[in-house]
């Protein structure tokens, strides 16, 4: 008596694009992801860049550069009190 032989079969041609869809889907997805992060976290840079280190500059104008130094001493001690 002959006994059948024992078929392996291997997966088809369309699940094999399956899953090759389904990789390049999720390496988009975290591709997508990666983006995303990046641009959040440049637009948080620039936001404390800009913003951080806001200080008040004291109105120089028509100030001679001998007695210049005296408003921005003045506005120091002024900050520094209240």
């Amino acid at each position: 008596m002959l006994e059948k032989a024992v078929k392996i079969t291997t997966p088809s041609n369309t699940h094999r694009q399956l899953l090759h869809s389904d990789r390049f889907f999720q390496f988009v997805l975290v591709v997508l992801l990666l983006a995303v992060v990046a641009l959040l976290s440049a637009v948080t840079t620039m936001h404390f860049a800009i913003h951080g280190a806001e200080v008040a500059v004291p109105d120089l104008k028509g100030a001679h550069h001998c007695g210049s130094h005296t408003p921005g001493r003045r506005s120091r001690l002024e900050h520094q009190r209240g």
